[in-house]
């Protein structure tokens, strides 16, 4: 009797000891498939996007009669336009919560006229590297760095090219898997160089003979849309 006994408590032992690891297997099979299956839903997506918005340039203008300088009292102006961009790029996963967005963006910009330049149209095509944290199911949060070319078109101070470099901070709503809405702030700065020219109707008022225009500091606030696939 006592030999059976024991033999139950064994064999109880030993089925319990099966369960447990075979419950232990699922559970641990299961993490990994939920853990495969956010990796295959978010392991990389194309992205195309469109945007509207608004573009700040700063242009410093320096007045002279003959070679000498004349002073006033605020030579730097800021020429606001109206902006609009197309953007072209990858998501790439790293881990849970955490991406690298790599893609190419062409902005352009009609700003207003003003006295030194004219009508001027701003081109900027871009290539850019963003960092993107899933800070919550509806809304990602960015930063990323751009460089590329500018060619300035004005109408009095000719066609200007020069190399652009900045930054990106922005915030991304996640409406839908494949639409998202995305807030874009751009801080920039270029090689754009000094133009001598004939001075404009304030410089003539102050008696120049020749200024000098130079556009620095650019600054775009945008909102677009972004369609992933």
């Amino acid at each position: 009797m006592k030999k059976i006994l024991l033999g139950l408590i064994i064999a109880v032992f030993s089925l319990s000891q099966d369960f447990d690891t075979s419950e232990k297997a699922l559970q641990s099979q299961d993490i990994d498939n939920q853990e495969q299956s956010l990796k295959d839903s978010k392991k990389g997506n194309f992205v195309i996007g469109v945007f509207l918005g608004s573009q700040i340039l700063s242009l410093e203008k320096n007045y002279y009669a003959n070679s000498t300088p004349i002073s006033t009292t605020n030579n730097i102006k800021t020429v606001p336009g109206l902006s609009y961009a197309l953007k072209f790029g990858y998501d790439f996963f790293i881990q849970p919560k955490h991406f690298i967005r790599f893609y190419t963006d062409y902005t352009g910009a009609n700003l207003f006229a003003n006295l030194s330049s004219g009508n001027t149209i701003l081109h900027n095509l871009t290539l850019n590297v963003d960092y993107r944290y899933h800070a919550s199911k509806f809304v990602d949060v960015f930063a990323g760095i751009n460089g590329g070319g500018i060619f300035l078109d004005t109408q009095h101070l000719d066609l200007q090219k020069a190399f652009s470099a900045g930054v990106s901070l922005g915030l991304v709503f996640n409406i839908i898997d494949s639409i998202e809405v995305e807030l874009r702030l751009r801080f920039m700065s270029s090689t754009l160089k000094k133009i001598d020219g004939t001075p404009d109707l304030e410089g003539i008022n102050l008696g120049a003979t020749k200024q000098s225009a130079h556009f620095s500091d650019f600054i775009n606030t945008s909102i677009g849309v972004n369609y992933k696939f």
